[in-house]
């Protein structure tokens, strides 16, 4: 049970760097009118947003896990 809810961790940690470093670098790249660069843009954060639920749904079934 440490084991899945330390990956869970070390997988939140490294997603959240990944993803941010990602959204900085196209955001800076955006200009006014540049579709593709936005349409990017909200497919990383719409991809972000699911492997967040994905991570609390993982995190969630851990705690459950643990009997008293």
């Amino acid at each position: 049970l440490s084991l899945c809810t330390g990956g869970i961790a070390l997988m939140a940690v490294a997603v959240h760097h990944w993803m941010l470093t990602r959204m900085d670098v196209l955001r800076t790249t955006m200009h006014d009118g540049d579709f593709h660069a936005i349409r990017q843009f909200r497919a990383l954060h719409v991809a972000g947003l699911a492997v967040n639920l994905a991570l609390l749904a993982a995190a969630i079934w851990a705690i459950r896990q643990i009997t008293l």
